[in-house]
């Protein structure tokens, strides 16, 4: 998310659908440095790039998109391999079946058809499942768009197998959309929705020489570009909600006004604030990190632990909800840059609310990729604002988990924990003072769930292969009798810092598998994975087999194997597909890492 000045954002409100004309008007005007996205299709490419351009450049957020490789879709996916970014995949009938392209030598009799759709369910699930695993490892965002349009019409005499192809792209769709369900930071567009408006008979405009299948009309294109900038948008929303204090989250200046001077009631001349004190709690409700960002006294927030001032003031937000708090007198853009290294995150997921635009644009120059938006002044209109931050803050339709839920709270403990830290005379006396303890349950059928996914398809920077997980391939791993599968819970000075880790083993007579390894960035550098290391080495007494799969963001995982004492292993030993494999046998190998956390197992998850 990108903001160049102040109150830079697109916009809630879908803007009206453009005309090509307009389209090519306004894709024109998107600056040299817009945000790369790739666009891969064998079909109707050209003319989506164009609409995309243009609404994006309409909304705010202008990107640039490359042209799109020749070939097949296979081979475009292979091509994202080192190039992490957004991503758009148009799919169509004929990447699943080649042989129904117009260009085939000769057309499909009923035999042939019969084939074809005996074997189709295979063919889309495995077309599916490729898909899936290319954007897991190289799409940090993504949306895919599903067959808009059947195949061309075949001459096929029997009326049954006519219908039966008209079909398949429905069934397509539907395969994407279970499939890709546990990819986070994307979405499958729903066509059927989006062209709703538009009479089926008008998707179409011909056959174009050179593509796969029908060319879509000008109207759809629009339409479905319109909705991929949105859904692009959402898929990487913000994730840390920063207020300024005075004028902002209450009226009044506290340094002049006092604790007791400052107002932000239920009364007309308050509303604005009252509103996005709301916003706030409703926000870190829903799994959002809500700080403050002030020029004031170190120690500006102290008075208002206090319940009854609060109340007096009509300050609806506890100091304690939080996660992060910066009142110094130094540059905003110098709090926000410690702010995001104390909470690990990078500055592209941070909103910044002010009153003040000297501020705003100050934090702009220094960090463009921070959101930067002004609260209104007494009497302007806050209306704008407020359509601005519900679309931002809107979370979709994926249930929460309770790790969700509490996540400002989670982030709060790091970002107090590594203000301990840089008070520590040493980083070992920090991480000794913590007394950590780690936690882990074993999980069966039913237990943690939910949590377990997620980290499997959100981590990136620890997690050992890379592999996503749906449903039902996460029941079939914790189905298997050879299979272990721990959840892992962190509790030091400052807190449960709830499931942050996942850890699944298979286990044999001579040896023991680490089979994933699935951390949570906001617990790294606190010697975790040493002790979950130390803790498997401990219990299995046998050689312990690890094999790490790069994606291009999980280095962290191989360095921490090296820095254990896993044998020394180079890319060049790696295995053709990037994948290096190291054993740790007890019996001639020495544990090297620090490890200044406990381990405890637990009976259930």
């Amino acid at each position: 998310m990108s903001a160049g000045a102040v109150d830079h954002l697109p916009h809630a409100a879908a803007p009206a659908p453009l005309s090509l004309r307009q389209a090519a008007e306004r894709a024109s005007l998107s600056p040299a440095s817009a945000e790369k996205v790739r666009l891969l299709g064998t079909a109707w490419t050209g003319q989506l790039a164009l609409f995309f351009r243009a609404y994006a450049a309409s909304t705010g957020h202008p990107v640039a998109v490359p042209a799109p490789a020749a070939g097949a879709l296979d081979a475009e996916l292979r091509s994202l391999a080192g190039e992490p970014g957004p991503v758009v995949t148009a799919v169509c009938v004929e990447d699943v079946f080649g042989e129904l392209r117009w260009e085939s030598s000769a057309p499909l009799d009923a035999a042939a058809l019969q084939e074809l759709f005996a074997g189709s369910d295979r063919r889309i699930a495995d077309f599916a499942t490729r898909l899936r695993d290319q954007l897991a490892r190289h799409a940090t965002r993504y949306v895919i768009v599903p067959p808009v349009l059947p195949p061309l019409p075949l001459p096929v005499a029997e009326r049954s197998l006519a219908l039966r192809l008209a079909r398949l792209a429905g069934r397509i769709t539907d395969a994407l959309v279970e499939t890709l369900a546990g990819l986070p930071h994307g979405s499958v567009l729903d066509t059927d929705r989006t062209l709703e408006t538009l009479p089926r008979a008008a998707w179409a405009d011909g056959i174009e020489p050179r593509t796969p299948g029908p060319v879509l009309s000008e109207e759809a294109a629009s339409l479905i570009a319109r909705d991929l900038v949105t859904r692009l948008r959402l898929a990487w929303q913000p994730k840390v909600l920063v207020s300024d204090l005075d004028g902002t989250l209450w009226r009044g200046i506290l340094s002049e006004d006092g604790p007791a001077g400052v107002r932000s009631h239920a009364v007309a001349e308050d509303a604005a604030h009252r509103w996005w004190q709301r916003m706030l709690l409703c926000a870190r409700g829903q799994g959002f990190i809500i700080g403050v960002c002030s020029k004031n006294s170190p120690n500006a927030l102290d008075a208002f632990t206090d319940a009854a001032l609060r109340e007096h003031v009509g300050l609806l937000v506890p100091p304690a909800d939080f996660a992060a708090v910066s009142t110094s007198w130094t540059p905003k853009s110098e709090q926000l840059g410690a702010m995001a290294k104390a909470l690990d995150l990078p500055t592209d997921v941070f909103v910044l609310v002010d009153d003040n635009p000297v501020e705003l644009a100050e934090v702009a120059a220094t960090h463009p990729d921070i959101t930067t938006l002004r609260f209104p002044g007494p009497g302007e209109d806050w209306s704008r604002l407020c359509r601005t931050l519900q679309d931002l803050t809107a979370v979709g339709d994926s249930p929460l988990t309770r790790e969700d839920r509490e996540r400002a709270h989670y982030y709060g403990l790091r970002y107090r924990s590594e203000a301990a830290r840089a008070k520590a005379m040493s980083v070992d006396d920090f991480l000794a003072s913590l007394d950590m303890r780690l936690e882990l349950a074993p999980v069966g059928p039913g237990h943690a769930t939910d949590r377990c996914l997620q980290l499997l398809n959100r981590a990136n920077r620890f997690h050992l292969t890379g592999h996503r997980f749906d449903d039902a391939s996460w029941l079939r791993l914790v189905d298997d009798p050879d299979t272990e599968v721990f959840t892992a819970r962190l509790i030091d000075t400052f807190g449960d810092h709830g499931i942050c880790a996942v850890i699944v083993t298979d286990t044999a007579k001579d040896r023991v598998r680490l089979r994933e390894f699935a951390m949570s960035c906001r617990v790294l550098n606190r010697t975790l994975e040493t002790a979950v290391f130390d803790w498997l080495i401990g219990r299995s007494r046998r050689p312990v087999h690890v094999t790490w799969c790069p994606t291009g963001r999980n280095d962290t995982v191989l360095e921490a194997l090296r820095g254990h004492g896993f044998p020394t292993v180079t890319r060049a030993a790696a295995r053709t597909d990037g994948a290096v494999t190291v054993v740790f046998d007890p019996a001639v190998d020495e544990a090297r890492g620090k490890n200044f956390v406990e381990v405890r197992l637990s009976r259930t998850s």
